[in-house]
């Protein structure tokens, strides 16, 4: 009875922390989306972004690319880059 209980417990446990993973993870391709949407589609087209299909190193090195155009690249901040490959990624 014990252990049936305990494995009860246990179990709710991991599907907690699973599903807290998985919102977390949500919030931060939403997040990414809005930072796609807002600092990206001022020099190029969504779609592009959308069908470019990089992995995370391209991403990274498109991203600081992209920061470095003086005058009219987008700042960034490292949790913004984070949330913005996360999203990229996810397309």
């Amino acid at each position: 009875m014990k252990k049936t209980i305990l494995t009860g417990v246990f179990l709710a446990l991991i599907l907690t922390l699973f599903l807290q993973v998985v919102s977390v993870r949500d919030l931060v391709a939403q997040n990414g989306e809005s930072i796609a949407m807002e600092r990206c589609t001022g020099c190029h087209g969504i779609g592009r972004v959308e069908r470019a299909g990089h992995d995370r190193e391209r991403w990274e090195r498109s991203i600081k690319r992209m920061m470095g155009k003086s005058g009219f690249g987008p700042k960034l901040s490292d949790a913004e880059q984070e949330a913005l490959i996360e999203y990229l990624l996810s397309l």
